[in-house]
């Protein structure tokens, strides 16, 4: 097993970590909802162990609709660019007002 929480990248210490043996499965439909790779890690996994609050973040059914949210908001954004606006060049000679 890793020192690491897989969630947040940080090191696991004695207090606030759990081991999550019958909750894979919730861990993996979370990933699968929140689009990240972090799925096929915990297929070969039996168990994990990772901080009781990065679990907790993980597995709420709010937090994963917010990363949904966020994507397609980054998404939509990304996807709305504007062409370049250019100016009209109009030279005098070619645009009369009085003729």
């Amino acid at each position: 097993m890793s020192q690491f929480c897989f969630i947040c990248s940080q090191p696991l210490t004695e207090s606030g970590v759990v081991t999550v043996d019958r909750g894979m499965k919730a861990l993996i439909d979370a990933s699968i909802e929140r689009g990240d790779e972090f799925s096929e890690y915990l297929k070969d996994q039996t168990s994990v162990k990772i901080h009781v609050q990065c679990r907790k973040n993980y597995t709420r059914k709010s937090s994963i609709d917010a990363v949904k949210r966020r994507r397609q908001e980054e998404e939509a954004g990304s996807s709305k660019i504007s062409p370049p606006r250019t100016r009209a060049r109009v030279s005098e000679t070619t645009f009369c007002f009085w003729g």
